[in-house]
């Protein structure tokens, strides 16, 4: 799923020449196999406009060998989206799967063409959703056209890493200090260190939540 962290990285690369590729996909029939025969002749296009721009040919060949990869890799093209981008630069190769469909478009500049994903940023169709339990923590992310889980975030994993972190003992062979034992055995259960049991599980889930907050934070 495209991003604005991914959108970000793409206006963000300033060197040429840049490469943006588009083209519709399919999921399943004959037309994949169509597909990846769409993405060579763009690949074999941009190679032309580049040598007629005075571009060397080992140049093109290292700048669009990433690109030319695909179009053999059976099991890419087996699992797509409405679209397909491909972007490559000096140094610089991205390819984003888009739920969207998108025109078939080769574009050759200084910087990425990044027109045709401008629908899939749009914050009025995009959302996120926190799951939350005591043993794992999940954020999706979704918009009009996908929901997926968002990964590569330092999520804390549910309670078991606050509890490793937090001290509660019982006392179970001592009473505490100028005060009768009791029982039969003389056994008396005292705190000894830290809150009492529900006040320690609020504490454990108030900074469980301080965490998630922080780590989702910047999305």
């Amino acid at each position: 799923m495209l991003l604005r962290s991914d959108l970000d990285e793409l206006l963000a690369f300033d060197k040429t020449p840049a490469v943006s590729v588009y083209l519709p996909t399919h999921s399943a029939g004959r037309e994949v196999r169509q597909d990846a025969i769409r993405l060579r002749n763009l690949l074999s296009d941009a190679a032309k406009r580049l040598a007629a721009a005075g571009r060397r040919a080992p140049e093109v060949d290292a700048l669009l060998r990433p690109a030319r990869r695909l179009v053999d890799d059976e099991e890419f093209w087996r699992y797509q989206g409405q679209g397909l981008a491909v972007f490559v630069g000096p140094g610089f190769d991205r390819v984003h799967k888009l739920p969207i469909a998108v025109p078939e478009e080769l574009a050759i500049a200084n910087h990425f063409c990044i027109k045709p994903l401008l629908p899939l940023i749009d914050p009025a169709g995009s959302f996120c959703v926190l799951a939350l339990s005591a043993g794992r923590t999940r954020l999706y992310q979704g918009s009009r056209w996908t929901f997926a889980e968002v990964t590569g975030l330092d999520l804390p994993q549910g309670l078991a890493e606050i509890w490793g972190e937090t001290e509660y003992q019982e006392a179970h062979k001592a009473a505490p200090s100028g005060r009768p034992q009791r029982g039969p055995a003389g056994l008396a259960k005292a705190q000894a260190l830290g809150d009492a049991p529900e006040e320690l599980h609020k504490t454990q889930l108030t900074e469980l939540l301080r965490r998630v907050a922080a780590a989702v934070e910047p999305i």
